[in-house]
């Protein structure tokens, strides 16, 4: 049995009420997907570290920067490029 929606040239309120129907529906399940998914952010932000670095002098920061230069340098490379290589060597 197919059900036939309401078509405004039938009953213009009968569609307004299936509109509300559906938006209160899809309402519903949205509430419930944000609120899962605020659950989830929460356990899983409150295991991570904060991220914040403190850093007491230019030299640090530095450092950081090339630390972070160097990770993105090898992050480019391809996986085949570190098989059968010690990386410590390569580096150096």
């Amino acid at each position: 049995m197919v059900r036939q929606e309401p078509t405004t040239a039938d009953n213009p309120e009968a569609v307004e009420q299936f509109v509300a129907l559906v938006a209160g529906r899809i309402d519903a399940s949205m509430q419930k997907v944000i609120a899962q998914t605020e659950e989830k952010i929460s356990a899983v932000t409150e295991v991570l570290p904060s991220g914040r670095i403190e850093l007491n002098n230019q030299n640090q920061q530095e450092k950081l920067i090339q630390l972070f230069i160097l990770l993105r340098t090898l992050m480019a490379l391809p996986p085949a490029y570190f098989q059968n290589r010690t990386l410590i060597c390569e580096i150096l």
